[in-house]
């Protein structure tokens, strides 16, 4: 998903391609993650402002704008 979102972002017609993950490096694979803000939500009341495809799209036109 955000290997896509990032491609739309930047306006490419790039396609994303999912590659197996070398088996040597296995070992250091830590497998599906999701991240989950509700324990900061709990303790600190944060919660986040910005949208990921959002945030995804305001890191590359922040890099676009840095080049």
């Amino acid at each position: 998903e955000s290997a896509r979102l990032t491609v739309d972002a930047a306006g490419t017609t790039s396609d994303v391609r999912f590659v197996p993950w070398p088996s040597e490096l296995a070992r250091i694979d830590i497998g599906s993650f999701q991240g989950d803000y509700s324990k900061a939500n709990d303790i600190l009341g944060w919660r986040p402002r910005v949208h990921f495809a959002d945030g995804i799209r305001s890191t590359v036109d922040s890099y676009r704008s840095a080049t």
